[in-house]
C-alpha cells in the first residue's frame, strides 16, 4: 500500500520556486537592497544560466511527454525515463527550475531571491523527491535501484 500523500505534493513544484521568488522579490523591494545592482557581467551570466535552466527543464518535460508518462510527482508513471538529461541527474526538471531561479535573480539584481533559493530546493530534496523515489522504487525495484546507483540525485 502506498504511503499517504503529503499535502505539499498536491502543488506543482514550479509553484514552490515561483512563490519563493515572488515573495523574496517583494521583500527585497521593501529593504535597502532595492537599489542594488549586480555588475553587467553578472547580469549576462544570469541570462546564460536562465537559458540553460530553461533548456534543462523544458527538455525534460518534452522528454516525458514524448515517452507518454506523467509529469505529476505523485502520478502513476508509465515508464522509467533514463535518457536525455536523466543520464546525468535524476532530477533535471527541478535542477532546471533552480537554474532558472538563479538566472532570474542575477538578471533582475535579486539578492534576497538568491538567498531564498534553499527554501524550495530543501522542500523538494526532503519531501517531494523522497516520495517520488519511493514510488519509483515500488514500481520498478530493480531498474530504479540500478539507475540510482549510476546517476546522482542532483548533479
Amino acid at each position: 500500500m502506498p504511503p499517504r500523500l503529503p499535502p505539499i505534493m498536491w502543488l506543482p513544484p514550479p509553484l514552490y520556486y515561483s512563490v519563493t521568488f515572488l515573495v523574496a522579490s517583494g521583500i527585497q523591494t521593501l529593504t535597502p537592497l532595492k537599489g542594488f545592482a549586480f555588475p553587467c557581467p553578472v547580469v549576462l551570466v544570469g541570462l546564460v544560466v536562465l537559458a540553460g535552466g530553461l533548456f534543462c527543464a523544458l527538455g525534460s518535460v518534452f522528454l516525458f511527454m514524448s515517452q507518454r508518462t506523467t509529469l505529476v510527482p505523485h502520478g502513476t508513471p508509465a515508464r522509467l525515463v533514463v535518457s536525455g538529461a536523466y543520464r546525468f541527474t535524476r532530477n533535471p526538471m527541478y535542477l532546471g527550475l533552480a537554474l532558472v531561479f538563479v538566472g532570474l535573480a542575477l538578471r533582475f539584481n535579486g539578492v534576497v531571491p538568491l538567498l531564498s533559493l534553499p527554501l524550495p530546493v530543501l522542500l523538494l530534496d526532503r519531501v517531494v523527491i523522497p516520495f517520488e523515489q519511493a514510488h519509483l522504487r515500488r514500481t520498478w525495484p530493480i531498474e530504479f535501484s540500478e539507475y540510482c546507483s549510476r546517476v546522482r540525485r542532483w548533479i
